[in-house]
């Protein structure tokens, strides 16, 4: 809705923007995947994570007049898929004993999902608020997706230090 009502986009660009960024995920995958398998798989997840922070970075700056921003910010956060679904996956295997792999996976999946849920009716009120206010925050006109990049942005750098400080930390096992 965002990229039709408020960018002013067709259906068909955005169409042809996300066969563009799934075509982008392709290319990226086997590179991120080396990468995490080389490095480790705590380093490949940063990297996503970071691709993720730099389309939220384009997503802040794109408005009516600067709609184009959306295609980096849908081709990176495609991208970052890449680098961070795989990983969190693999994750588990790098610091969890074989016979509590199942379960670990569970809880992990268990916990993404409620704070996945929990996130999207937070953005949600957020999106909400600004939108109720004519996009209006301390006096800037603002589209919510742009303040909810912003946040987005925050939280990606604060899962970036926690895999850095705590994640890589951990012993493998």
């Amino acid at each position: 809705i965002y990229k039709i009502k408020e960018l002013g986009m067709t259906v068909l660009l955005v169409q042809v923007i996300s066969i563009l960024s799934g075509f982008a995920r392709m290319v990226f995958s086997r590179p991120l995947g080396k990468y995490s398998d080389k490095h480790s798989y705590a380093s490949g997840m940063k990297l996503g994570i970071a691709i993720n922070a730099l389309g939220f970075l384009f997503l802040i700056f794109t408005n009516k007049s600067t709609w184009y921003f959306i295609i980096p910010y849908t081709i990176l956060m495609s991208v970052a898929l890449a680098g961070t679904n795989a990983n969190s996956f693999n994750i588990v295997y790098s610091y969890v004993e074989e016979k509590y792999v199942t379960g670990a996976m569970a809880i992990n999946n268990s916990i993404a999902g409620i704070v996945g849920f929990g996130g999207s009716i937070l953005g949600g009120k957020i999106l909400q608020i600004v939108q109720n206010n004519n996009n209006v925050i301390f006096g800037y006109h603002i589209y919510g997706q742009q303040l909810l990049g912003f946040i987005s942005i925050i939280l990606s750098l604060i899962a970036i230090l926690y895999v850095t400080l705590a994640v890589e930390k951990m012993k493998t096992v």
